[in-house]
């Protein structure tokens, strides 16, 4: 296959990262890579815009965003950030400004979706060697039709693939913002009638914690284990949290509700695969407590190895190959995909 070059965008609520890739066959091999600090969307995506001028001309542009986007070509706003939290962001027309009619790369195949769909696809095609490198993996896997990503940082975002295309639907999976069950660290039981901070006979500290999802408070994913709730909850910045020790009680009650939220995706969408990012993520120590927390909330029910054993649940929810660059890798995979499609 001819060498061609690729162009990825991943806009992210911190940080927008552009890369280039120009192997013939192997899209998630990087040459060059740029980061910009996430400030006003007029700032940031001129800057964007700057960069993608000093790399053009190429083949094939793969643009994925923080959302809600409007993926629904026949919609007047697709290409739009919507009703983000993010209100600098709001309305905003990324893929209009970023490939519209008066840049260069207007004509360009361009492939767009969330910056977890982008992943997932990714993910998925990896995992199926649909990425066709030289690369070996240890062991030959069966092959799948779905695949679930999720990132974890300042928010928390989920791309699904099922029956291998991803899902768009009403709008795009927004399975962050999906409705959790308290930890036992949040509220004593209904049946102590007092407000009491601690409960002598399993020595647990109640906090009152109320979340910090604008829309949901703790009662979604994203309030309660996004890296901004959980500094909160620890009463430290950002920073001091990556400090903190792995038998930290804050990883525990983290991992509640992200074994929630893959749980649910399991009775939901039933993927074959769930994959891990972020920068919350970088704590390993977060897989095996995930795992058993699955493992406990399903109770059983879901009768295949995969989710009744130990092994098998390392095969099921693990961390991205790629770690915190699987979402450029996404999107670099967009725009190969849009130059094959073109």
């Amino acid at each position: 296959m001819g060498k061609r070059r690729r162009v990825g965008v991943e806009g992210g609520g911190t940080t927008f990262v552009v890369a280039l890739s120009e192997d013939g066959d192997d899209w998630s091999h990087v040459e060059e890579r740029f980061e910009i600090p996430t400030t006003s969307a007029e700032e940031t995506l001129q800057k964007v815009k700057e960069i993608l001028d000093q790399l053009y001309p190429f083949d094939a542009l793969g643009i994925s965003c923080f959302g809600p986007l409007e993926l629904n070509e026949t919609k007047e706003k697709y290409g739009y950030i919507t009703t983000t939290p993010k209100l600098q962001w709001k309305d905003t027309n990324i893929l209009g400004i970023l490939a519209g009619k008066d840049t260069k790369w207007a004509d360009v195949p361009i492939g767009f979706d969330t910056d977890v769909n982008a992943p997932a696809m990714a993910e998925f095609a990896y995992h199926n060697n649909t990425n066709k490198n030289n690369e070996k993996k240890e062991e030959e896997e069966e092959k799948i039709e779905s695949c679930a990503y999720i990132t974890v940082g300042t928010g928390i975002g989920v791309g699904l693939v099922i029956n291998s295309k991803p899902v768009h639907g009403l709008l795009h999976p927004e399975a962050g913002h999906i409705s959790n069950t308290p930890d036992k660290w949040q509220f004593p039981p209904p049946t102590n009638t007092e407000k009491s901070k601690v409960d002598d006979n399993e020595n647990i500290v109640y906090d009152h914690f109320e979340g910090t999802c604008p829309f949901h408070g703790s009662a979604c994913v994203e309030g309660m284990a996004s890296s901004v709730a959980l500094a909160k909850r620890a009463n430290c910045t950002l920073e001091e949290l990556k400090l903190l020790s792995d038998d930290d009680i804050i990883w525990e009650k983290c991992a509640h509700h992200l074994g929630g939220l893959c749980a649910t995706l399991l009775l939901v969408a039933s993927p074959e695969k769930i994959v891990l990012s972020g920068g919350v993520m970088r704590r390993t120590v977060l897989f095996p407590k995930i795992r058993e927390k699955v493992y406990e909330l399903l109770g059983g029910y879901i009768g295949v190895d995969r989710v009744q054993s130990k092994k098998g649940l390392e095969k099921l929810i693990g961390p991205s190959r790629w770690g915190d660059t699987a979402g450029i890798i996404g999107s670099l995979y967009l725009a190969e995909m849009a130059y094959l499609q073109r």
